[in-house]
């Protein structure tokens, strides 16, 4: 037997000076009958102390003997509802009873009173006073509403709050002869329950839901004259804002909750998925004054502040949900959302930077990468050297290539890197272990890859890096290693070197392009030279790198290979220009080359680099936008699907920088 949260939506609707609100209710049956509890939905409507509470709950599964109860703080006049209310609630947000004698729950023992016996609609209903938890729980056992074993506590923390607990148990002998009755039954779905109570303190208590063995979906729809919102269900919920409602349109809600018609609310909504533990009493707020991100960074700051080792509780059993078949037993809709159920942790960084660089450690400890990345995708202003140094100690005990945890490693490298200048830490902790020159077997397996080494180095800056990189440039066994390190970190030290790699005639070409790319970033002028007389033998390469060491020779270069024969020039002509910052002058010029080409162009490889060039070449407040639009349209009439997919992302962005519409036609 299990018990399970009535609760998938709420509808909270109080005014500013309320002092309080509570709504919920476990489900409770006979003989261990697992029955299913797919949607619960409720609706509160509060103001000056007294609350209308309408509940509604779908199953699916035997009902033999089916009940529930509800706990509330005050004693409560229990009607039949409406479905019709739920219809347009959660039409509304998406888009922006019978009473008589009840038979079998009449007679008491000590400790728990019966204060109103009654069937209402398809229940019968009795409202019970009590002053022993043990009393209660041999109550609900005698007339068949078993609660679970060794959860008596529950129970015990609302008795000795002196709450009112409502059970109702549905009315199974009419069904055999009320063929409605047996219809709603079939299909799960019974009429809303509404109650009216007085209340003093405005608390959702779920605690009554945690006897549950899984998880329960939550709804609330909140109704207040300023936005209400719970630290809890801030952090993890989907959270809709939708601002001052026109009751007007919830004209339902109305018929069923009258004071509803009086006054002006706004209408927040959150939705969560609460685990057993994760379940205690919700507290709800105004937000005064201010705007929704500084009350969620502060509910956040606090969360994680207070509540650290549930979160950690709730983030395993996400983990679990992912990997296994329980996951059906959550709803359709949620299912989508389940990787992004934590996605709060992005503001972390900023509503609380010291408890942020803790929560990154323990998450290292325990290898959660993919939420790391969340809290490393914006920047924490804290002092971040322990979660850095942790990071490179990390990278290091994964570097045995026989340990099959490659992807787990790169994502630790790559965290390194987001953390930009903040790695000096793991940086230095890194290059300790780091080969020394020469020793090119141990740097083959060296866990981080050059290209990333550099990044590190350049994003910390420290003469040891770089010299243990240069070092090994003169070193032929490890030269070849370390060469892509220096597309990203700059040093006199290392143009020597790398032009003496470039001498030899019969390099790899890979191995030449690396070098090449090398020098180009250098920025010194000692590599003109040896870049020129490689202009010949692979120009693709060599002009690029040429305008990172001197631009205006790039230039000349580019601008007379445009008109040439040779389609390897011409082709990196056109690549280089299709990047290059140039002066209003020199754009001009590379623009009259496209319009002079374009039509009479035979060479289909070089109509897309073309396009390019002009798209980069043409800035608003040019003279030329409405020529160099049509230009493009030629143009992409004459490449392929692919190149024309390419070509219209590349036109779309270069209309967005100018100003004009994503549609808009050539000549516009």
């Amino acid at each position: 037997m299990r018990c399970t949260s009535f609760l998938a939506a709420l509808c909270l609707v109080t005014a500013l000076s309320a002092p309080g609100l509570y709504a919920d209710g476990c489900f409770v049956w006979n003989k261990g009958a697992d029955i299913a509890e797919p949607s619960q939905k409720a609706i509160i409507l509060y103001r000056d102390g007294r609350e209308d509470l309408i509940l509604q709950v779908k199953y699916t599964g035997p009902v033999d003997e089916f009940g529930w109860i509800v706990p509330v703080p005050g004693k409560p006049a229990v009607e039949k509802a409406s479905m019709k209310c739920f219809y347009e609630l959660s039409e509304f947000v998406q888009r922006e009873g019978r009473s008589g004698r009840g038979k079998g729950l009449g007679d008491q023992g000590p400790g728990v009173e019966v204060i109103e016996l009654k069937t209402v609609g398809d229940y019968d209903v009795a409202v019970l006073a009590a002053t022993d938890a043990k009393a209660l729980a041999g109550w609900l056992a005698r007339h068949r509403f078993k609660w679970p074993a060794g959860r008596r506590d529950v129970l015990d923390h609302y008795v000795k709050k002196k709450w009112y607990f409502v059970a109702a148990k549905v009315h199974l002998a009419r069904a055999k002869t009320d063929t409605a009755l047996a219809k709603r039954l079939r299909s799960g779905e019974l009429h809303p329950l509404k109650m009216t109570f007085d209340t003093a303190e405005c608390v959702y208590p779920l605690k009554i839901s945690s006897v549950n063995k899984g998880p329960s979906e939550v709804h609330l729809y909140v109704f207040g004259p300023r936005p209400l919102v719970t630290d809890r269900m801030d952090f993890f919920s989907e959270t809709h804002w939708s601002g001052p409602v026109d009751v007007k349109k919830l004209q339902a809600c109305v018929k069923d909750l009258p004071r509803l018609a009086r006054g002006k609310w706004f209408l927040v909504k959150h939705r969560r998925v609460f685990y057993p533990k994760a379940m205690a009493d919700l507290t709800l707020r105004p937000c005064e004054g201010e705007d929704w991100g500084r009350a969620r960074n502060r509910f956040l700051a606090r969360y994680f502040t207070k509540c650290r080792e549930q979160f950690f509780e709730d983030l395993r059993e996400y983990e679990r949900l992912l990997g296994h078949s329980q996951l059906n037993n959550i709803s359709y809709g949620y299912r989508g959302r389940l990787h992004n159920e934590l996605g709060y942790v992005d503001a972390l960084g900023k509503a609380a930077p010291d408890v942020a660089a803790d929560l990154a450690l323990d998450l290292i400890k325990n290898d959660d990468v993919w939420l790391l990345r969340r809290l490393f995708q914006h920047t924490i202003d804290a002092d971040l050297d322990a979660v850095s140094t942790r990071l490179g100690r990390k990278v290091l005990e994964l570097r045995d290539p026989k340990a099959r945890r490659y992807r787990l490693r790169r994502a630790y490298v790559d965290l390194l890197l987001r953390l930009g200048a903040k790695a000096g830490a793991g940086v230095a902790l890194l290059l300790e272990a780091f080969p020394k020159p020469g020793d090119g077997r141990r740097l083959n397996d060296f866990p981080v890859p050059p290209e990333q080494m550099g990044i590190l180095v350049r994003n910390c800056p420290g003469r040891k890096g770089v010299d243990r990189l240069v070092g090994h440039l003169k070193h032929p066994h490890t030269a070849k290693y370390v060469v892509p390190a220096f597309w990203y970190v700059r040093s006199e030290k290392a143009v020597e070197p790398l032009i003496a790699l470039l001498a030899p005639r019969d390099l790899d070409r890979y191995y030449a392009r690396n070098i090449i790319r090398a020098l180009g970033h250098s920025g010194d002028g000692r590599a003109v030279g040896p870049l020129v007389q490689k202009l010949d033998q692979d120009p693709q390469a060599a002009l690029p790198a040429l305008g990172g060491v001197d631009p205006d020779r790039a230039y000349r270069t580019a601008s007379g290979w445009l008109g040439e024969v040779a389609l390897a020039n011409r082709k990196a002509a056109w690549r280089y220009v299709g990047y290059a910052d140039l002066s209003d002058e020199r754009r001009a010029a590379v623009r009259k080359a496209v319009f002079d080409q374009v039509e009479g162009e035979k060479a289909p490889e070089l109509l897309y680099p073309m396009a390019r060039a002009l798209i980069h070449q043409t800035r608003p407040g040019d003279a030329a936008v409405s020529k160099a639009a049509k230009a493009l349209e030629h143009i992409r009439g004459r490449l392929s699907r692919a190149g024309r997919h390419n070509l219209d992302i590349e036109i779309r962005a270069w209309k967005k920088r100018l100003g004009r519409p994503a549609d808009a036609k050539p000549g516009t």
